[in-house]
């Protein structure tokens, strides 16, 4: 059961990366599309400036607090994912037992 939960434990954390990974990877495209169309329009060197600083700022705080979080689930995924595959379980077994109540 305990090598049961362990398998379970890893493949949701290794959902969570993936997850995770596709965010900053639509983040980053999401910044370049605007970056790219905004550039143009804006003609003011000092706009291009600010919009390249923004950019700059976002892309690197939300790359950080994905990586920070994922680290974070590493160091304690049995505490975090053990709690929500019990409950997962729980209502399942709840729902199951309501559809056949039915």
């Amino acid at each position: 059961m305990q090598q049961r939960m362990s398998e379970r434990v890893e493949k949701m954390y290794l959902s969570d990366i993936w997850f995770a990974g596709a965010m900053i990877a639509a983040v980053w495209l999401s910044v370049g599309f605007v970056f790219y169309e905004m550039f143009n329009f804006l003609k003011d060197p000092g706009f291009r400036i600010v919009e390249i600083v923004a950019a700059l700022f976002l892309l690197v705080f939300n790359s950080s607090s994905m990586t920070a979080m994922i680290r974070h689930y590493k160091e304690d995924k049995e505490w975090i994912y053990e709690r929500d595959i019990v409950n997962l379980d729980l209502a399942r077994a709840e729902a199951a037992r309501d559809k056949k109540a039915a």
